[in-house]
């Protein structure tokens, strides 16, 4: 039985050392290294990596305003102006905007946003998020929240930018 596990970690040591191996020889003969070469369409994928180490957080209340997070810049964060819900402001629509390191956001920068929906408490909430980029305000992203049927709702949520 011992030898029986030997093998079984050698081979799973294997499978997991192999993918670093052909990165490796890719990146030694010439090939991507986590970038894009120079022949490579600019149009597609970022032009600058991303290694997934999340650098800036946001938690916004429903009305937009913040509740925590890391390098979040409130004087620029907030629900949207120019809507249809009484106040003047569009139901789920959002900007968060941050201060550096996270002083550019943009998705052709490298960096990778991520929402989602959350009670900022306890108990539950059903809906979905999307981001975007935020126009002519490169340090913030455009979110809009929803409820489960699909329909704009103000609704508390998390927004993570990576790096």
């Amino acid at each position: 039985m011992v030898r029986c596990k030997s093998t079984l970690f050698a081979l799973t040591l294997c499978a997991a050392l192999v993918p670093g191996i052909a990165l490796a020889q890719n990146a030694a003969n010439g090939g991507p290294q986590g970038g894009m070469r120079d022949d490579m369409d600019a149009a597609g994928p970022a032009l600058n990596t991303n290694e997934g180490h999340f650098l800036c957080t946001a938690a916004i209340t429903a009305a937009g305003g913040v509740f925590s997070g890391q390098y979040v810049n409130a004087n620029l964060t907030g629900k949207t102006v120019g809507g249809l819900d009484g106040s003047g402001l569009p139901r789920g629509a959002y900007q968060v905007a941050f201060l550096p390191p996270c002083g550019n956001v943009q998705i052709a920068n490298g960096w990778f946003r991520i929402c989602q929906i959350d009670t900022l408490t306890t108990g539950t909430v059903n809906g979905y998020c999307t981001v975007a980029d935020r126009f002519n305000v490169p340090s913030a992203v455009w979110v809009e929240t929803f409820n489960a049927a699909g329909v704009p709702t103000d609704l508390p949520f998390t927004l993570s930018v990576s790096r």
